[in-house]
Order: structure tokens, then C-alpha cells, then sequence
């Protein structure tokens, strides 16, 4: 069943907490389900890369995202008790996204290839001559990306 979508978000960080909450608060009632599958207490381990969205949950208020609570009927002190009585864990994981979703200078394209674990074999970087300027390119099947 979907739902209709009844607030947009007005900022990354904004955005990133409503998803967080909306995950967390979804898994809790499969965690509690499977702690009693298991016989003993599990941790929920969120992984998040937005350091904002951290430190506003570890303080478990944000002046401004104060309108998060009327526009997406989210909660963050709620959120900040979960996380501090243990039951969900929140750790800082390095974004990885960047080189699928921005543009990259040729001298940062190899710290992009590491932050995606792709080895640059020999022979798949080439430099070609477009109207006078050059452009790497690296060939990676089945995914042609240019920089």
C-alpha cells in the first residue's frame, strides 16, 4: 500500500533524519520479534554518513528542525532515547556515493575509484583529446563514466 507523499524536506540533513526515523521506528517491532526469536536482547546498528543528522540525534533537538515534528510527525527526542538507552546503535560511516553523483577533477579520480574498492588495471585509464582539452576516462563494465 503506498502512501501519499504529505511534506517535502527543505534540506539534505532534513531529508536524511526523516529517512532515519522512519527506518528506525519501523525496525524496532522486528527487533523486539527477534529478540524474542534469539532468547536474548539485539542491537539495531544505523549507519549514517551525514555527520548533522549525528550530532543532532545525540542532542535529540535541532532549532532548525523544529518544523520536522508538525511537518513529518516526527519526534527527535524520541529518537535520542532510543539511541541513548542502547537499543539502536548510530554509527558514522564514510560517504561513498560522491563519485556516482558529482563531478570529479581528474586529480581526485584515483581517492574516487579507492572510496568505490575499483582497481584501476593497466590499460583501462586513457586520455583523449577533445577540442583541445584532455578528459580521463575510465571504462569499467558495464559502466562507462567520465570525468
Amino acid at each position: 500500500m503506498s502512501k501519499k507523499q504529505t511534506s517535502t524536506s527543505r534540506s539534505s540533513t532534513e531529508a536524511e533524519i526523516v529517512s532515519l526515523a522512519t527506518g528506525l521506528f519501523d525496525a524496532i517491532p522486528a527487533l523486539d520479534f527477534a529478540d524474542k526469536l534469539v532468547g536474548r536482547d539485539l542491537q539495531l546498528e544505523c549507519r549514517q554518513d551525514n555527520s548533522a543528522v549525528i550530532s543532532i540525534v545525540h542532542r535529540g533537538y535541532s532549532p532548525k528542525l523544529r518544523r520536522v515534528t508538525k511537518a513529518h510527525r516526527i519526534n527527535l527526542s524520541s529518537m535520542y532515547e532510543v539511541f541513548d538507552s542502547g537499543i539502536a546503535k548510530l554509527i558514522y560511516v564514510k560517504q561513498r556515493a560522491d563519485p556516482m553523483t558529482k563531478p570529479i577533477a581528474a586529480a581526485k579520480w584515483g581517492v574516487a575509484l579507492d572510496q568505490l574498492n575499483i582497481l584501476k588495471p593497466a590499460g583501462q585509464m586513457h586520455e583523449l583529446s577533445e577540442g583541445g582539452g584532455k578528459r580521463l576516462w575510465a571504462i569499467m563494465h558495464p559502466v562507462m563514466m567520465s570525468i
